[in-house]
């Protein structure tokens, strides 16, 4: 059979009609179109290489008014797309719900295990001795309790009836400046709070050497003093001493006997200080000035 050639049966030419016949194994679908085909016209067969099976596209059929040819619908291929590869994944195993939960459950415990730090022996020790603090506050809570309101309202100091009205008084003081070191002492007698007789000594101490013919000056000085007030009887007597760089001067006085007046003129003379005290002052007085010239003082009752 000639495949560009279609032999159209003899029928009636006004009512022809395209068979269902095959070429080239390609089915071409009847229609109901009356076609007009002039009988000296052949009608060709139609291009197979682009006919399109029935399901695809317009399945219609037109005819050529020239030449009478049946044109075929003419659709053009859909081009595929490359294919996905998916890629390969070797040595996987598959993970399931139950390996999923022990993974978490594990992790957990991890997180649990480094976190957790156990306390020190200090912060132990600390936690005990709190606990020991607060027993103890509320076992001792009424003491505390009292030892705040004397706190708050201090009880009156208590008077000493006991004032000792007869006995003696001994005070003293250290000191120094940049050249010698000072040692001030008082022995005081008194008769009814009232002062009666004095030794008051002061010690002078310097360097051996260097201080010699300064302290031998004063010395000199005391002695002179010494000599004068024992020819001159006023109440007042004084002893000198010097030994290895340290001058030592003794004043006794009888507050019964004493010219303040004579004394003063002949210490000042020999530059020699004088216990600055007066006849029957109160010893009360005399420990309170001292005291706060930073002595320090012990009273005794006199003995019967």
């Amino acid at each position: 059979m000639d495949n560009n050639n279609v032999n159209v049966p003899n029928t009636d030419m006004n009512n022809a009609q395209i068979p269902n016949n095959s070429v080239n194994n390609v089915q071409v679908p009847n229609t109901n179109q009356n076609v007009s085909i002039s009988a000296s016209v052949p009608v060709e067969a139609p291009n197979i290489s682009n006919v399109v099976p029935p399901s695809v596209g317009n399945n219609e059929f037109k005819v050529n008014e020239e030449d009478g040819k049946i044109l075929m619908p003419v659709v053009e291929q859909p081009i595929q797309p490359d294919p996905i590869i998916a890629p390969t994944v070797e040595n996987v195993e598959p993970v399931t719900s139950n390996d999923n939960n022990n993974i978490m459950e594990n992790k957990r415990m991890e997180k649990v295990e480094i976190e957790y730090v156990p306390p020190t022996k200090f912060k132990t020790a600390m936690m005990v001795l709190m606990f020991l603090i607060v027993l103890a506050a509320i076992i001792f809570m009424p003491d505390i309790t009292k030892y705040v309101e004397l706190l708050k309202n201090p009880p009156e100091p208590e008077v000493n009836n006991e004032v000792i009205q007869n006995g003696s008084m001994s005070c003293g003081l250290e000191t120094s400046d940049e050249k010698y070191n000072y040692i001030y002492s008082g022995d005081f007698s008194f008769e009814n709070r009232q002062l009666k007789n004095l030794t008051y000594s002061l010690t002078t101490k310097g360097d051996r050497v260097l201080d010699s013919t300064e302290l031998t000056l004063m010395y000199n000085n005391c002695k002179a003093l010494s000599t004068e007030l024992t020819n001159k009887p006023i109440g007042v007597m004084v002893n000198c001493d010097l030994y290895d760089g340290t001058l030592k001067v003794d004043e006794s006085i009888d507050y019964s006997q004493f010219v303040l007046k004579d004394a003063e003129e002949l210490f000042n003379k020999y530059a020699i200080k004088l216990a600055d005290f007066e006849a029957d002052e109160n010893i009360g007085d005399i420990e309170n000035e001292l005291k706060k010239s930073n002595y320090i003082c012990t009273m005794e009752a006199k003995s019967e």
